[in-house]
């Protein structure tokens, strides 16, 4: 009844620990799913703004290879125009040396002039200085001579010997000689001067005249002087361009550069918080396994205690049984001592019983048999005798089986004794059990939640870390989605490199191209000189004369000639372009041709056939005449190259040169 008891007991407690693990799970499960949603939120917010970042980055590298492009085209013309300009210093050499003939030979005669006025200048002072020598040294001379005279004859010989020293002497010409070799200042004699005269009669040419004619030579001059300052002018505005475009590739390269090392450090971080990730994954991986080691060694340790807590109730079971049979034992003995006491009553009642009627019989003998007895008293006695030593055997032997008896009443008392101490010996060790029982059950309900959170803690920190594991996963592919997208921009970029090295050689050819046309460009100078002899305004005039009919027919393309003639006007023009918004529908506003930019196209004329100029020389030319002024330029050397394209040298109606790159388009037709 106990055995089951306990069981009943341990039944409930185990419902109990069930139901308690069930609430605990259904807690934990409710909690789960609650960061379950809450970690998808922060999965879709993070991917929301992982893709943002993207859009953001992928929105700048585009900038940035647009405004590459457009760097390495104007890098490609300002190249070009370069290769133009120095082709352009080659070509006009000679143009610059009769340029610079002129004022080099009126440098030389102003300083002939500034020479000889010098000469005179210093020849004067020369003279007035060696007449203040003179003057000094006659003096001196006659102060000397003065105090020999009046004091010297009262003096000792020796000490009239300290006087005799020389005047000082001063050689001017070793130092003189230096400053001009043309000059000699050897002799400050008039007649040193003369034969100077005699030897260069220039010196003595009249100044003025020189001038005017110098003048006359500057104002032959002056025209090539203004071409010059255009072609500095063009110069200088070529070279800021260049430095413009110098300066943005150079922002362009910091740029870069900074994306480069922002997605380097961003890379580098990445990949540092990746390992740092991994890291506390092997950490928690490390820890887990720990854990469950525990949680192992633990279940075999609960393991242990419950297999020696069932041989523990084995062998109480088993004491248990002993002292069950021991019980039965002492109850069998006590029932057959018990019988052994009921036999031996049985036994001293029949032997009363039969000593009371042997005493009976004995007495009614002795009445009846009186005389018998006392005949035979000799017999009885004897048989009395024999009766009395039977009796007394027989009572000896019921006083040892009563000394037995009380030996065995004795014994079973002290077993009954023993008995009761090894039953409450058994109690204290059944209470002890319990107890112990009841401490392993505590222990093991300890243990078993311990173990219980430990194992929900092992399976949270599991999940967290499949989460973190997850997430890395997540952040790993970003990192090699974002280091694919840069080998695919560095291919990008490589591969733009090698067309802008393709570009080159094919500038390079188009170069080679150029330079084996060195045969037009020796006719260059001959239409040069042509050029500017030519009058411009009379051009002028004839030219807008011719414009007006040409731009409202729209006369087809005509392909440019070098000997042709190209006359730049802008679109601007009151009686060209109306005529030619009517015809070309519309300027670059509009959608002209050639996808021009916002502002007025320039119209070219090659050779009385109109073109327009390409967008990208609008600055050029507003930069040489001014935004909307009239321009009007005879072009002396023209250029042709591949897609209708042109070099074009010229000289403006102010004689200033200027030098443009052009892509040349028909009008389009009405």
């Amino acid at each position: 009844m106990d055995v089951e008891e306990m069981k009943d007991v341990r039944t409930v407690t185990q419902i109990q620990q069930m139901e308690n693990v069930m609430t605990e799970h259904n807690n934990h499960y409710m909690r789960l799913k609650s960061l379950d949603d809450d970690s998808k939120e922060i999965t879709e917010k993070f991917h929301e703004a992982k893709q943002k970042a993207e859009e953001i980055l992928r929105g700048f590298i585009r900038m940035a290879s647009k405004l590459q492009s457009r760097l390495l085209k104007t890098q490609r013309e300002t190249d070009v125009l370069e290769e133009a300009w120095k082709k352009v210093d080659q070509a006009f050499f000679s143009i610059k040396c009769v340029h610079n003939i002129p004022s080099a030979y009126a440098a030389a005669v102003e300083e002939v002039h500034r020479r000889a006025a010098w000469k005179k200048y210093f020849a004067g002072h020369l003279q007035s200085t060696s007449q203040l020598l003179h003057r000094l040294l006659s003096e001196e001379y006659a102060r000397r001579m003065s105090f020999s005279q009046n004091s010297g004859n009262y003096l000792l010989h020796e000490t009239m010997s300290i006087f005799s020293s020389p005047f000082p002497s001063f050689d001017f010409t070793k130092r003189l000689d230096r400053i001009d070799p043309l000059i000699s200042v050897s002799s400050l004699s008039s007649e040193r001067l003369e034969e100077m005269n005699k030897k260069y009669p220039l010196l003595d040419v009249d100044i003025s005249k020189l001038s005017q004619e110098a003048e006359n030579v500057k104002e032959g001059a002056r025209k090539l002087e203004d071409g010059q300052k255009g072609l500095e002018a063009a110069s200088k505005e070529m070279k800021k361009k260049q430095e413009e475009f110098e300066r943005s590739e150079a922002e362009l390269k910091k740029k870069r550069a900074e994306f480069e090392e922002e997605m380097k450090k961003k890379r580098e971080e990445i990949e540092e918080e990746a390992k740092k990730k991994k890291g506390e994954m092997e950490e928690q991986e490390k820890k887990r396994d720990k854990l469950k080691k525990e949680g192992e060694e633990k279940k075999d340790s609960l393991k242990k205690e419950e297999r020696e807590a069932e041989e523990r109730r084995k062998v109480w079971k088993r004491e248990e049984e002993e002292a069950k049979k021991r019980r039965e034992e002492w109850k069998r003995e006590e029932e057959a001592a018990e019988k052994k006491r009921k036999a031996w009553k049985s036994e001293e009642e029949d032997a009363n019983r039969k000593r009371q009627k042997w005493e009976e019989e004995r007495a009614n003998k002795k009445r009846e048999e009186a005389k018998r007895e006392e005949e035979e008293s000799k017999k009885k006695r004897n048989e009395r005798k024999v009766a009395e030593t039977a009796w007394r055997k027989a009572e000896e032997e019921h006083q040892r089986k009563k000394r037995e008896w009380k030996k065995e009443e004795e014994a079973a008392a002290r077993r009954k004794k023993d008995w009761e101490w090894e039953q409450a010996e058994a109690e204290k060790k059944k209470q002890t059990w319990k107890k112990q029982e009841e401490d392993r059950k505590k222990i093991e309900r300890e243990k078993k939640a311990e173990w219980r959170k430990q194992e929900d803690d092992w399976k949270r920190l599991e999940k967290e870390q499949e989460r973190k594991r997850g997430e890395w996963k997540v952040e790993e592919l970003s990192a090699e989605k974002k280091r694919r997208g840069w080998k695919k921009e560095q291919e990008e970029m490589d591969k733009k490199k090698r067309e802008s090295q393709q570009d080159d050689v094919l500038n390079s050819q188009f170069l080679q191209k150029e330079i084996d046309k060195e045969r037009e460009e020796r006719d260059l100078e001959r239409i040069l000189g042509k050029a500017r002899e030519e009058n411009l305004q009379a051009l002028l005039e004839n030219t807008r004369r011719l414009c007006e009919p040409m731009f409202e027919k729209g006369l087809p393309l005509k392909t440019v000639q070098p000997n042709d003639v190209v006359v730049i006007l802008p679109a601007s023009l009151p009686s060209i372009s109306n005529s030619s918004s009517n015809s070309n529908g519309g300027g670059p506003s509009d959608g002209g041709p050639g996808g021009y930019k916002k502002g007025p196209p320039y119209q070219v004329l090659v050779s009385g056939t109109p073109h327009f100029l390409h967008a990208e020389c609008y600055a050029a030319f507003e930069g040489i005449w001014g935004k909307g002024n009239y321009a009007l330029a005879h072009v002396f050397a023209l250029e042709a190259g591949s897609n209708d394209d042109c070099l074009i040298y010229g000289m403006d109606s102010g004689q200033q040169f200027w030098k443009v790159f052009a892509s040349l388009c028909s009008p389009p037709k009405s």
